[in-house]
């Protein structure tokens, strides 16, 4: 049985490095070789699902996750993996539910709480992602994404001292470049223009 482990981790383990490698059809050539050694493989069909996200197959990875979860109902792993395969099907409640049981075995898992912050910004329960944001960001204040995410949250809810806060700090961190760094400094010299604007008379 030890010897049977081995081989499977020794297959899950030249997967990993096929999917580093985006070579993706041998990795599921790979992970079919382990998963027919043990079906029940945690890593095997861990490593498989994210291959089929990969290739834009959420059913498959679902599949996957589905019978990794049956089978290991504590992978918390598992369950963030099927939050963002139900998510790419548009199964945004079941993605949020999946979120939710990855905080009540981990609070401070910090993917999930960006992850579920994201689908609620999207279903615009802004509340409720702040909420999520505020706790990310209590854990991993130097986090890039949230900060920014957060900048937006507020700024959509009208918090713009709050959302000018966010995004300097954002903008303030050793991130690399790229969409979201151009677009909070586009909403940050929106805010800094608004901020400039006179008040309306009144009276």
């Amino acid at each position: 049985m030890c010897n049977m482990r081995e081989y499977v981790e020794a297959y899950a383990f030249r997967a990993l490095e096929e999917f580093t490698r985006k070579e993706f059809p041998q990795a599921l050539r790979t992970l079919s070789k382990a998963l027919a050694m043990e079906p029940a493989s945690d890593l095997a069909l861990l490593l498989r699902s994210d291959v089929w996200m990969a290739t834009h197959h959420p059913r498959r990875a679902l599949r996957d996750l589905d019978g990794l979860l049956e089978r290991h109902p504590g992978c918390v792993a598992g369950y963030l993996r099927r939050a963002e395969a139900r998510l790419a099907m548009g199964h945004w409640k079941a993605a949020v539910r999946n979120c939710s049981q990855v905080l009540a075995q981990d609070a401070r898992n910090t993917p999930a709480l960006h992850l579920r912050a994201i689908v609620l910004v999207d279903r615009r329960r802004l509340p409720m992602a702040l909420e999520d944001l505020d706790r990310l960001l209590g854990i991993d204040p130097e986090n890039f994404e949230a900060r920014i995410d957060r900048g937006f949250v507020r700024y959509m809810l009208g918090d713009l001292n709050g959302s000018r806060g966010d995004l300097i700090r954002a903008l303030d961190l050793p991130a690399s470049g790229g969409p979201s760094r151009r677009s909070a400094a586009r909403l940050l010299r929106h805010l800094r223009r608004m901020q400039q604007l006179p008040l309306p008379r009144t009276g």
